[in-house]
């Protein structure tokens, strides 16, 4: 891939998420120039006025990265200009990140630069192929219209789906993320705890574990949050839970902690399917 400062996007980061990107634009034909975003050399090239940089490094990095870029801009060679050229040249920024909002990008949004922010709702542990990103959602902002739609389009151009998100909604976004991706596994390995109690070893509880799990995702699609509550709850069976909490009490308090956190609200979606307000009440009480 030819690293060409004109290139109208510049990936900064050859990490998993960094990599994954260039290889979704490239496949979709998008011109993409990939640098490092350690390496002097990727800056001294600098960037040009209308590029758009996309900032692919760690949370932690990005405040970082984007003052490096400040710096750098209106340094980059166009047709006959050397290098220094004008101190006007903006280019658009955006990070990859869904925690950290429009902080780590102030000084940038300070000094008149067009900045944004793209965030998979996706698990990279490896560097995916373009199909991974085939229908999942990006978290999209930017403090101007005209990069709001550039953003909007690439993430439509890779077969993903946009979804606006306020300027000071982006934690409540990225919570919800984490809760239902990173809290799944916390689940299954609390689950998991609990079999290996009664003897299944780990392999036999995770094979045990995840086609509930799959099934329970699955009927989320099919049924929608609203309908696909299953189990003691929705039947109102409070003889069950009442055990279960009983066990857990003097077995592990902290997980039994956990059950009745997940219960209230569990509670409250069993209602929403036709539960009884008796049989909520009961267990209510029995969940305390």
């Amino acid at each position: 891939m030819a690293d060409d400062p004109r290139s109208s996007i510049t990936i900064l980061g050859r990490g998993r998420v960094g990599a994954s990107l260039v290889r979704a634009l490239t496949t979709a034909g998008i011109g993409v120039t990939w640098r490092s975003a350690r390496d002097v050399a990727s800056f001294a090239q600098g960037f040009v006025d209308d590029a758009l940089v996309v900032l692919a490094v760690p949370d932690g990095a990005i405040g970082a990265v984007a003052e490096r870029v400040r710096a750098s801009s209106g340094r980059a060679a166009v047709d006959d200009r050397p290098l220094g050229g004008t101190a006007e040249a903006r280019p658009s920024v955006i990070h990859l990140s869904g925690a950290s909002g429009f902080e780590p990008l102030a000084t940038l949004a300070d000094a008149g630069f067009p900045v944004g922010i793209a965030h998979p709702v996706a698990a990279f542990p490896e560097a995916r192929p373009p199909a991974a990103f085939r229908g999942i959602t990006f978290g999209v902002g930017a403090s101007t219209p005209d990069l709001l739609g550039r953003i909007e389009g690439l993430v439509t151009a890779i077969g993903a789906v946009p979804r606006r998100v306020d300027a000071d909604g982006w934690v409540a976004y990225h919570a919800a993320a984490v809760i239902a991706s990173n809290y799944l596994v916390v689940l299954a390995a609390q689950a998991a705890g609990l079999l290996q109690r009664v003897g299944f070893d780990a392999a036999g509880a995770r094979d045990a574990l995840v086609p509930l799990m799959r099934g329970t995702l699955d009927n989320l699609a099919v049924e929608g949050i609203d309908n696909a509550l299953s189990g003691p709850l929705r039947r109102g069976d409070v003889g069950t839970v009442e055990r279960h909490l009983a066990w857990l009490d003097a077995a592990d308090p902290e997980l039994a902690a956990t059950y009745r956190a997940l219960a209230r609200p569990g509670i409250d979606l069993a209602v929403g399917t036709g539960l009884d307000a008796d049989a909520a009440e009961r267990l209510r009480r029995a969940v305390g």
